[in-house]
């Protein structure tokens, strides 16, 4: 009788491969969020703190590169249109980009509601000067448009997105791992060489029979007989 070598754990691998994805989607993850959460403060948050402008009014407000947007409280009796609305970006260039907006954004501040009116394009990262003359008494705030803001770390989403996947596959792996190595350890089988014989024996809840002590042909296959106890060959 040989006893076979000892097996290597099978989960070591995989508990190794799922630690270094968990870490791989993590810093994925992380480095998706670092221009995602100014994106996120820039829309939403600059939005609920700006001022509220109450027409006719002259404003200069510092703005970065991107679409803006004039929103109205809906308070008022009606809309202010691009005709009465004048922007001059920093180097003193009236913009010809003032148009309509969507009226599909709205952002509640206390128990008044401002929708988006008007949009414009800003160039370049300075100090712009709003003018608007008409309606009387209009109530407004200056946001970022929220989807060009979010438009421009789309890129930033789908890595921050693929790296939560990598996350989640590494676990799965850290715990098939896991599991292999505990089934590993279960009792060996004993391992017979040499040719079968017919041993009597009774079945033991599924693991290979031990045959009855008793004197037995050499497995060895020397052509001699030798001595069964019952858990080893004797010499």
């Amino acid at each position: 009788m040989s006893s076979p070598p000892a097996p290597a754990a099978p989960g070591r691998r995989l508990k190794l491969v799922g630690v270094l994805l968990m870490v791989l989607g993590a810093v994925c993850a992380a480095s998706a969020a670092v221009p995602i959460v100014p994106a996120f403060s820039g829309t939403v948050l600059d939005a609920l703190s700006s001022p509220v402008y109450t027409a006719p009014f002259d404003a200069t407000v510092t703005l970065k590169p991107g679409d803006y947007q004039l929103l109205e409280s809906e308070d008022g009796s009606s809309l202010v249109g691009p005709a009465e609305v004048r922007v001059v970006d920093p180097t003193g260039t009236a913009l010809t980009s003032v148009r309509r907006s969507s009226g599909a954004y709205r952002i509640t501040r206390g128990s008044e509601q401002f929708v988006d009116v008007l949009r414009f394009t800003a160039s370049r990262a300075g100090s712009y000067q709003i003018y608007v003359a008409f309606p009387p008494n209009a109530r407004m705030i200056i946001g970022r448009d929220p989807g060009d803001a979010f438009g421009r770390v789309a890129g930033w989403f789908a890595l921050g997105g693929i790296g939560l996947l990598v996350v989640l596959l590494g676990f799965i792996l850290l715990l098939i791992g896991f599991g292999g190595g505990r089934s590993s350890r279960r009792r060996p089988v004993l391992v017979y060489y040499g040719q079968p014989q017919p041993y009597p024996s009774q079945p033991m809840y599924g693991r290979p029979p031990l045959p009855a002590p008793g004197w037995y042909p050499d497995p060895a296959g020397s052509g001699g007989w030798r001595y069964w106890d019952g858990y080893r060959w004797q010499p």
